[in-house]
């Protein structure tokens, strides 16, 4: 009856270090699967910080696995890759969240910037409109015509780009824009100084 117990115990004991020691593949998935829902809502864009987070700490929990892959069945233990897992799918379920909030703050920057950049553009070229060409200032002014139409065809693919969602690229194209158009004031300040 004794032996019994004691193969009971030992064949317990053997169950449980089989169970500890085995890859938690299901938690991996899981946690795949949740970062694949949240690149899908643009969290990589639009909650980066976050997304990244679970990003790494899902690279962390993999190469935790890895070093207890390499041990033996007695002293393999996946406890800590399983807390990172935990933590990794409850990082890509708060960039998930955060992405949507974060796309509506960037749609409304884009659009901001996107109408101050018009604005500048249109100051810009009234300005190159009312100026008149003196000696030596017609190329000057030429030339500014042609950046002020090149800047014309950013703003328009920033507008495109915000139709399309793209609110960080429409972001960018329209600063570029606004930046370029408030320099253009100097140009125009310089070719009127060669006139005078």
């Amino acid at each position: 009856m004794r032996n019994r117990t004691c193969l009971s115990w030992g064949t317990a004991m053997i169950v449980v270090l089989v169970s500890c020691a085995r890859a938690p593949e299901k938690e991996v998935t899981e946690v795949m699967q949740a970062l694949d829902q949240a690149r899908v809502a643009e969290a990589d864009l639009y909650a980066s910080q976050t997304f990244q987070e679970a990003e790494d700490t899902l690279a962390s929990a993999q190469a935790e696995i890895e070093v207890q892959s390499e041990k033996s069945i007695v002293s393999r233990s996946y406890d800590e890759a399983k807390q990172l897992l935990e933590s990794a799918k409850q990082a890509a379920h708060r960039a998930l969240y955060e992405a949507s909030s974060g796309k509506e703050q960037a749609r409304l920057d884009a659009k901001a910037a996107i109408k101050d950049a018009r604005a500048a553009l249109e100051s810009a070229g009234a300005s190159v409109a009312k100026a008149r060409p003196g000696k030596g200032t017609q190329a000057d002014l030429e030339a500014i015509k042609v950046d002020l139409e090149a800047l014309q065809t950013v703003l328009t693919e920033a507008e495109s780009d915000f139709e399309a969602g793209n609110y960080i690229e429409a972001q960018n194209k329209a600063e570029v824009v606004l930046a370029e158009a408030g320099s253009i004031g100097q140009d125009m300040g310089n070719a009127l100084k060669k006139a005078t």
